[in-house]
């Protein structure tokens, strides 16, 4: 009863896998900077969880960010065929309340079991005007990148 109250002291190869992850997944899906994994209140949390833990550098988890991000990409460019008959691109120019204007191109597709599925490729500030011209320039560019 006492170990489970007081938790394992160590910690094995495989939890601190799980748990790195764990913290990189919430830096991604919360838009966290890098930096929190350096925070005494973070780190201090990370402790009192599992205090045989070590929680790597913040250059380990930007290096960990850079693989992730290539992996996403080459998943999106694969998810974005442009062989599959069942895609369709949308894209927003706007201006925000700051008024600063932004060009936004998302993808929508049908997966092999009819799964409907959206990705948002970029939203990007735009400089110069809105003329058709641009625009087209500006979409060749996103296309091209993926």
């Amino acid at each position: 009863m006492r170990a489970f109250l007081m938790g394992n002291a160590s910690c094995t190869p495989q939890q601190a896998a799980v748990l790195t992850d764990s913290i990189l997944n919430m830096l991604v899906t919360d838009m966290r900077p890098l930096s929190m994994v350096e925070d005494d209140g973070f780190t201090k949390m990370i402790h009192t969880l599992n205090p045989g833990y070590t929680l790597p550098s913040r250059t380990h988890f930007t290096k960990l960010m850079e693989r992730k991000y290539e992996e996403t990409f080459k998943e999106v460019k694969t998810a974005i065929n442009p062989n599959n008959s069942k895609l369709a691109r949308t894209t927003d120019v706007w201006t925000s309340v700051a008024t600063e204007a932004y060009l936004g191109v998302t993808y929508h597709y049908i997966t092999d079991d009819w799964d409907m599925q959206s990705i948002c490729l970029t939203t990007m500030p735009l400089q110069d005007r809105h003329t058709a011209s641009n625009i087209a320039e500006w979409l060749e560019q996103v296309v091209a990148r993926f």
